[in-house]
Order: C-alpha cells, then structure tokens, then sequence
C-alpha cells in the first residue's frame, strides 16, 4: 500500500504519473484484489485527518448520504499549510494521527458512506477493502 499526497497536481495525473513509473519499473500494475493499493488524497492527507477529527468529535455518525452534522472538508484547502485555496489563512485545529485515520478508515462501509466524506476518501473506500481481503488471505 502507497499513501501519497496529491500535491495539487490533479488526482488522474498523479495517478498517471505512478502507473507510467511503476511500468517503468516493469513492476506489476496496481491491483488492490492482488495487494497493491495507492490511497490518494486530494492535496495531501492532512484533509483525511481534518475530516476524521471532525467527524469522530461528533461520534462518527454512520447514515448514508445524509447531510454531516458537522462541518466537512474542502478538498481544495491545504490542511498541511492550513491554507485556503484562495491563499487566506485557515483557523489551525485537531486533526486524527495516521493510525487513528486508518482506524476509521476500516470501519467505514463503501456501500453505505456517512454523509461529508471526503469524495477522493469515499473513492478509495472500495479498493481499500480488496486490499484488505487480499492481506487477510
């Protein structure tokens, strides 16, 4: 499993970029049903840990496409710089560590996603789980 930033270069380029160096490589291609999974956030992963701080202060709420009761991420701010797309400043606040953001990550169901999750985290929802069966095998 790979975790890296998207850095704003765009999802499908940075998702292109990986692909062309691991073919590169002559290394397989990514496949999580046969354990090679890249997890991609938009911008970088400080907005999965905004996101995961936000939605665990209010007891991780599980109902489908509802609307969050609290306040969701925009995946165009740099929570790493705490910078809004625009430049202004963001107000600093909690965010989850990494193995608390996996934790939750594990316990979200891709078929049913809570309302206010982040689209690039729900998309990565499906392939962590063959991910997750294949390390289980």
């Amino acid at each position: 499993m790979a975790l890296i930033d998207e850095d704003g270069q765009g999802l499908a380029a940075r998702r292109q970029r990986v692909t062309d160096e691991l073919a590169s490589l002559n290394l397989p291609a990514l496949d999580p049903s046969q354990g090679r999974l890249l997890v991609l956030p938009v911008r970088n992963v400080e907005t999965w840990m905004v996101w995961g701080a936000r939605w665990t202060t209010v007891g991780r709420p599980t109902q489908p496409r509802t609307p969050a009761t609290f306040l969701g991420v925009d995946e165009t701010h740099d929570y790493k710089r705490w910078r809004a797309r625009d430049g202004q400043l963001l107000p600093r606040e909690n965010h989850l560590d990494t193995f608390q953001l996996g934790r939750a990550i594990a316990t979200l169901n891709p078929a049913t996603p809570p309302g206010g999750l982040p689209p690039a985290l729900e998309a990565i929802l499906r392939p962590w789980g063959d991910f997750m069966d294949w390390v289980r095998r």
